[in-house]
């Protein structure tokens, strides 16, 4: 246990359990609303914004992961978890509760905010209570949480709309966060960070633009929006440039520079944001190469993502017992070969292989993105004292959500690339048929837009090979202070 655990009255089973509550009502919330989203955006008439209802919760979860990790340090753990819950817990009940798809876009942005409290908290307590050797085995128990959301979210989501209304969705998890929020409020004491560190809110208020621009940018030049995309990237390279100006030699910036650019630090988040890039660039279009065009089902096409789901986990579990020998650096390259080679037959092979065959790369990509989540994290996590565990956690975390943004842009515009090389501009009536009868209906469509999604695969295999090289080079961290 490390030294702040010993000092500290808090249960950790119940800590244990709430982070797990808490982890579980953010993620299921994002797992959940995929198959719902389509009757929310029909009854609210919110079609043509359809994509905002995703992206709003995304800019403001990302921006708040950072924030928030420096608010962890500066107040305590105890009050942003508390604050987060039920910032959480308010947009849920306004996402459930709007008439508009307006009001329910800012409800999820609402939401964001929460979650990017919620998910850098709960990580970093599990940083503070346990050591190195304790903490490969919770966040093993933590992985159970995406397992668990990942599989009954969309199945919950189905029956809840089947038998009840979509709004219901929403509403569900309020006694959870209930519950949370009670074993909190006892477990935790009343403050666990230390007060000498202050909060940078000028930093805060150039960060924030900084990063909604530039993913703002990403989804609409995926939307093809070009215009609106340029104006969005300006925004972010003058708040990004300001930003920088403002924390350069600065104490108790929002970010920590010291911290962020630590040579081991650096290294395993940049691992993290292009493995999480390459992985969200397969998920995005590999439902596309299944049911467009090798004419598979819905229902098939999802198992075969959802064994990637399940192979997460799975890594994260194995992997935790390699962290402290032959420790980090080993696990995160052997993490990336796999993801690697596992994207590369993809690229190679994906158009030709049957189903079964797919669905067993799927999982062993998911062993190897396992392996890099948890190995960056606790490699993270260990690498500095503990007044800067929560703003080193959030950047981890920050890492793997831009990647992801990133990672479904990227594999976007090279499908269109691809596409209009060949002079095809596909439209949403094509893609529906292709969906509904197969390449029968137009077989020069269907084998140009499975070479784009083979052409997006060996970007993203290429990706995964960058962080290989990169986790290769991993410097050797420093002992936990």
């Amino acid at each position: 246990m490390s030294e702040e655990a010993e000092s500290q009255p808090v249960s950790r089973r119940a800590v244990v359990a709430a982070v797990m509550t808490a982890m579980f009502m953010v993620s299921v919330e994002t797992t959940i609303l995929a198959p719902v989203m389509p009757r929310i955006a029909i009854d609210l008439g919110g079609v043509e914004d359809y994509a905002w209802a995703f992206a709003a919760f995304l800019v403001t979860q990302t921006a708040g992961t950072v924030i928030c990790g420096r608010l962890a340090d500066a107040w305590g753990r105890r009050i942003v978890m508390l604050g987060g819950l039920a910032v959480f817990s308010m947009a849920t009940i306004a996402c459930g509760s709007v008439r508009s798809f307006d009001l329910f876009i800012a409800a999820r942005a609402m939401q964001g905010v929460g979650a990017g409290a919620v998910l850098p908290t709960a990580l970093t307590l599990i940083g503070d209570l346990f050591d190195v050797a304790e903490r490969r085995k919770v966040q093993s128990w933590l992985s159970s949480v995406w397992i668990i959301s990942g599989l009954g979210g969309p199945v919950l989501g189905a029956v809840i709309v089947s038998v009840l209304d979509w709004r219901w969705v929403f509403w569900f998890t309020l006694p959870l966060a209930a519950l949370t929020m009670a074993i909190f409020l006892r477990a935790l004491p009343a403050r666990t960070g230390r007060p000498h560190v202050t909060v940078d809110w000028l930093g805060a208020a150039y960060f924030v633009p900084s990063v909604a621009g530039a993913l703002i940018a990403l989804n609409e030049l995926g939307a093809g929006e070009y215009s609106m995309a340029l104006a969005s990237l300006a925004l972010a390279a003058v708040a990004l440039f300001l930003f920088g100006l403002h924390c350069r030699g600065r104490r108790h910036a929002l970010i920590d520079l010291h911290v962020w650019l630590r040579p081991e630090i650096l290294t395993a988040n940049l691992v993290n944001l292009l493995i999480s890039c390459a992985m969200l660039g397969v998920i995005t279009y590999l439902p596309i190469l299944l049911q467009a065009v090798q004419g598979y089902s819905q229902l098939f096409s999802g198992l075969t993502q959802t064994v990637m789901t399940v192979g997460w986990p799975v890594g994260t579990a194995v992997s935790s017992y390699f962290l402290v020998k032959p420790g980090f650096a080993r696990v995160l390259q052997c993490g990336s070969a796999i993801t690697f080679v596992a994207f590369t037959v993809f690229a190679m092979a994906a158009g030709s292989l049957p189903l079964g065959a797919l669905g067993g790369m799927s999982f062993i990509a998911g062993l190897g993105i396992g392996s890099v989540s948890i190995g960056t994290m606790v490699l993270v996590q260990s690498a500095v004292r503990t007044e800067e565990r929560g703003g080193a956690t959030a950047s981890n975390i920050f890492a793997r959500t831009f990647g992801q943004s990133l990672g479904a842009v990227l594999a976007g515009v090279t499908v269109q690339l691809v596409l209009a090389k060949n002079g095809i501009d596909l439209s949403a009536e094509d893609l529906d048929k292709l969906v509904t009868v197969g390449m029968m209906g137009n077989a020069a469509l269907g084998e140009a837009l499975g070479n784009a999604v083979l052409a997006a695969f060996a970007l993203m295999a290429a990706i995964a090979f960058l962080a290989l090289l990169l986790a290769l080079g991993l410097p050797r961290p420093r002992p936990e202070a």
